[in-house]
């Protein structure tokens, strides 16, 4: 009896997830996403903007002054956000992250309600 509810919800999970690969949505993502990995442009601003963020963190911590790499970090974000491919990855990322998050909730409500 466990063995077929398990085999059952895995096989529900299986739907679920072929349903999220074979939307639109995730398609554009995956397209976009490799597109992005090889632009070099995308890229180094992305790599720029995480050296400069972990250098803010550190500095700060030390007690120095961050204004300028803020401020530098900020240009780089507006470049970034400047790029028309990033700007639809992060707006296809959103749209899927609602989906993720509904997913969720609605086995996370499911599973409550056979619990109690």
């Amino acid at each position: 009896m466990v063995k077929y509810m398990n085999e059952n919800i895995l096989m529900k999970v299986d739907n679920i997830v072929e349903y999220l690969k074979d939307s639109e949505d995730y398609k554009r993502y995956i397209e976009l996403k490799s597109y992005m990995e090889k632009d070099q442009d995308i890229n180094i601003l992305i790599n720029d903007i995480k050296i400069l963020q972990k250098k803010a963190v550190n500095d700060e911590y030390k007690g120095i002054n961050v204004s300028e790499i803020d401020k530098e970090i900020e240009r780089k974000v507006t470049i970034l956000n400047n790029s028309i491919i990033y700007q639809e990855f992060i707006e296809v990322q959103g749209r899927l992250n609602e989906v993720f998050q509904n997913i969720k909730f609605i086995l996370d409500k499911y599973f409550f309600d056979i619990l109690n």
